[in-house]
């Protein structure tokens, strides 16, 4: 019944490399005298036989040094209460992405001459005949303005800086989609939407494919 809180569970004392009458024993070291625990309490959480209650469940996130919402929920919901932190890595990636200057378009550089012809149409009565053959004589497609119109590809590196610590976004997405790939077997060009939030408190980053798939990986 509590299979999915169970696997959570088991991942994080894994992480931590706890037995579970190590992790027993650490709970017991940071319990108040009052909280009731048994070892036998906890073979029924690992098993999926049971939920501790929220005050409990509090306590053990914090021995095991994981986030509360995702022990209790998931990585769903870990993922939704970690959007506001996440949002100025996401913002940082698409300054990054978005060309500093624009191409000059096809358009306002043709422009230009005829302006000029149209002055001389003016001016005399036969030099329109003159600047009809210049504008015709002007190619369709200019090649300094092909080549100012191709782009090379930028190099990402975004970092996030926490405490003493640097963590490289660009590698963490990489390594989320690597995960759902190896976990569902799937291709990468399925990969529509990936949503990835990084908790460097925790050292896990959390991602969501396609809005549907979740998991998390180790920073």
């Amino acid at each position: 019944m509590y299979e999915e809180f169970s696997s959570r569970i088991k991942a994080a004392m894994k992480d931590q490399k706890l037995s579970q009458k190590g992790f027993y024993e650490l709970c017991k070291q940071h319990f108040d005298e009052g909280t009731s625990f048994s070892l036998r309490s906890l073979s029924n959480y690992t098993g999926g036989v049971s939920m501790p209650p929220e005050d409990k469940l509090k306590l053990i996130a914090n021995v095991l040094g994981v986030d509360y919402d995702w022990l209790k929920d998931g990585a769903q919901k870990a993922a939704e209460a970690l959007q506001e932190e996440a949002a100025k890595v996401e913002e940082a990636v698409r300054e990054f992405e978005e060309p500093s200057a624009e191409a000059p378009s096809e358009e306002t550089t043709l422009q230009e001459p005829v302006a000029e012809e149209l002055d001389h149409e003016e001016n005399t009565a036969e030099e329109p005949i003159v600047a009809e053959k210049a504008a015709a004589d002007v190619p369709a497609e200019p090649e300094p303005l092909k080549k100012a119109k191709e782009t090379k590809a930028v190099s990402e590196v975004v970092v996030l800086e926490f405490q003493s610590e640097s963590f490289d976004i660009t590698s963490i997405r990489e390594r989320c989609r690597q995960a759902w790939l190896d976990q569902s077997g799937g291709s990468a060009e399925s990969v529509r939407k990936l949503s990835v939030y990084v908790k460097p408190e925790d050292r896990r980053a959390y991602w969501v494919v396609n809005d549907c798939d979740n998991g998390d990986i180790e920073l």
